[in-house]
């Protein structure tokens, strides 16, 4: 029995010894260099880093690295081209666990090729009164959304709603699409032209429509 109890804990120190080492924080370098460390502070626009080891923090601006691996995700060095500068972004990896990735950062991943679909649980509008005094805008559902296009620094925002569609200027989203999408010019025209509705579903089609024409075009060459 204390021969089984001491197996018991050998495993179980190396499973978590495992697990730490898997889950400790880290960056990745532009030269693609693993450092492993401590994130120290992590805003969105910056990170300050302790390598292991070291005890001078150091501070990365996006694109100064690949990305850095924090709290349960990895999150990349992209450029918003929706808002014209530098951002450390979510990313979904390679057989990366869904439920996971899910679960650390609150995004979906329906669509992942060429271009990778991100979006958040819809959440519904506040109800408001018109001018006329009916009240308006409590069946609206809206979703962030996130583009990004993979073996480019491309990064584009985005938001989509199921319902409410004369309240909602679409213009703006389906201008984002059709400007992704460009490079299949039949698919962009008919995003240019599109009505009624602009669901999450709808644009998960036509990034899954783009993945596989951009595959099919990469076959060819």
């Amino acid at each position: 029995m204390k021969r089984l109890s001491f197996l018991f804990l050998f495993i179980s120190l190396l499973v978590t010894k495992a697990y730490s080492q898997k889950t400790e924080d880290y960056i990745i370098t532009t030269a693609g260099d693993t450092i492993a460390g401590k994130v120290i502070y992590a805003p969105g626009t910056k990170i300050q880093f302790k390598a292991a080891g070291q005890k001078k923090v150091k501070e990365y601006f996006p694109l100064e690295i690949h990305g850095y691996w924090y709290k349960g995700s990895y999150k990349i060095s992209k450029f918003s081209k929706t808002d014209n500068k530098a951002v450390y972004a979510y990313h979904y990896r390679p057989n990366e666990d869904s439920v996971a990735f899910e679960k650390a950062t609150g995004l979906t991943v329906p669509q992942n090729g060429k271009i990778v679909l991100y979006y958040n649980k819809p959440r519904r509008s506040a109800t408001f009164m018109s001018s006329t005094g009916a009240m308006m805008g409590g069946g609206q559902t809206t979703a962030s959304v996130i583009y990004e296009v993979k073996g480019t620094d491309e990064l584009y925002f985005s938001t989509v709603y199921s319902s409410g569609l004369l309240l909602w200027d679409k213009s703006e989203a389906i201008q984002i699409l059709a400007e992704i999408v460009k490079p299949y010019p039949e698919l962009a025209q008919r995003v240019k032209s599109m009505q009624g509705k602009f669901t999450i579903e709808i644009v998960s089609q036509i990034v899954k429509e783009y993945n596989a024409w951009y595959v099919s075009q990469s076959a060819k060459s």
